[in-house]
């Protein structure tokens, strides 16, 4: 099946509002797009919004993890049908698990798989080698679920066809990782998930600390804002608490030096039991980005970079990508972190938060 590209960004409702980016009067959601924009118009950066203003909060009462609970009867309180972008890590685990124990359930877990060259058993280690399905299944029915699992294949015809354009097929609405993916690639190939009425949820976008104040980055999103009906989960507007809640944990447990993986686990973030909570793909294998002049991948990208290697169509595609990320990069150095593509994009920082009682 052709993909069908997601030219509309649709809102879900019930007042969310999904990040995006602003220059003057002007929002979208792709990245490139609003560097662009912000070229056109004489400005240094573009802006990026996750909340319509800043806020200012004392430490909630709840804890992280009830507001986790909450987060999750309100997304069903408000939205008739809730599809999970399931990977099997601590954010989406976490996710499904509060959705679990408050009884509401999700009717839809999805996983996307990814094979840039060729379909095997072994690119998609984390869900094809790991004990993810029977991890998975042993939850679902401890909790009596029951939501259907989906897995969404994203294979080598439709890598092809989004390199027949890279830069607004491929590149638009996600990061500069070769042969990654987000959920919304995922519902371009499967275009029948753009006319349902669900709800995508998904984790990620850990707040980020500075003094007395947090904000987010857009990359911690994947830069995954043109999904349609999507919610992220710990930064929902309507729950501001959970992401103060967040931001004070972080805070309090980096004055005990408690860092990396061990924070969510602090937190209170259920442990998926499934391989996916150990630091299996990072950090990145090569050495320090900031000295190297190369693409640096960790063993996940690896594995997807060999998997583009078993056949002609994959080399193609890797090739192909190349090429454009060096195009950009001769063009537009001082988009990217070292004036290097394959250092990502220079971050977006969002508005600013207010912790009152730091």
């Amino acid at each position: 099946m052709t993909p069908v590209k997601v030219t509309e960004k649709i809102e879900p409702g019930a007042g969310y509002v999904g990040p995006h980016y602003h220059v003057g009067s002007w929002h979208g959601h792709s990245k490139i797009d609003a560097l662009r924009k912000a070229q056109e118009l004489g400005h240094d950066a573009p802006g990026f919004r996750v909340w319509s203003h800043g806020l200012a909060g004392f430490r909630p009462q709840k804890t992280f993890w009830q507001l986790c609970l909450d987060q999750a009867r309100i997304i069903r309180d408000h939205h008739s049908h809730i599809r999970l972008w399931y990977s099997g890590g601590m954010d989406s685990h976490a996710a499904l698990i509060a959705f679990l124990e408050t009884g509401v359930d999700v009717d839809e877990i999805a996983v996307y798989r990814r094979f840039p060259g060729a379909v095997d058993e072994y690119v998609n280690i984390e869900i094809d080698v790991f004990p993810f399905r029977s991890v998975l299944s042993k939850t679902l029915q401890q909790y009596h679920s029951q939501a259907r699992v989906v897995y969404y294949d994203i294979l080598p015809d439709h890598y092809a066809w989004y390199m027949e354009d890279v830069e607004h097929r491929w590149l638009r609405h996600k990061t500069l990782r070769p042969c990654t993916t987000n959920p919304l690639q995922a519902i371009e190939c499967y275009p029948h998930l753009q006319q349902d009425d669900y709800v995508n949820v998904g984790g990620a976008a850990m707040p980020v600390l500075n003094g007395n104040k947090f904000y987010w980055l857009d990359n911690r999103f994947n830069l995954n804002f043109m999904t349609p009906r999507m919610i992220h989960f710990f930064c929902d507007q309507r729950n501001p608490d959970l992401a103060f809640a967040y931001a004070y944990g972080l805070h309090d447990l980096a004055q005990h030096g408690v860092q990396g993986l061990d924070v969510k686990a602090a937190l209170g973030f259920p442990t998926p039991e499934n391989c996916l909570d150990k630091k299996w793909g990072f950090p990145r294998i090569n050495g320090a980005v900031s000295h190297q002049h190369d693409w640096q991948f960790d063993r996940k990208e690896l594995l997807l970079v060999n998997n583009c290697a078993l056949s002609l169509q994959g080399q193609a595609t890797l090739e192909k990508f190349k090429a454009h990320c060096d195009l950009l990069q001769h063009q537009h150095p001082e988009w990217f972190n070292l004036g290097q593509v394959q250092c990502d994009y220079v971050g977006s920082v969002s508005e600013q938060h207010t912790l009152l009682d730091i």
